[in-house]
């Protein structure tokens, strides 16, 4: 049986298990609800294991300040 039956998208187990941290990174639409990775981890997080999985997972989402 597969496992990956029971995964969504934009769901990481890297993110929400091993490293929790890591969600500090996400950025989340007050609006839609939609999520994204900060723009930040692209000077500051560039070749980790943090940076690969977000990439991956979620897209990019700038925030209006």
């Amino acid at each position: 049986m597969s496992h990956s039956k029971h995964t969504k998208r934009g769901y990481s187990i890297y993110l929400e298990k091993w490293n929790p941290s890591a969600k500090k990174y996400i950025n989340t639409c007050v609006i839609s609800g939609s999520k994204g990775y900060s723009p930040v981890i692209e000077e500051n997080l560039r070749d980790t294991p943090e940076y690969r999985e977000l990439t991956k997972t979620l897209p990019k989402m700038e925030l209006d300040i």
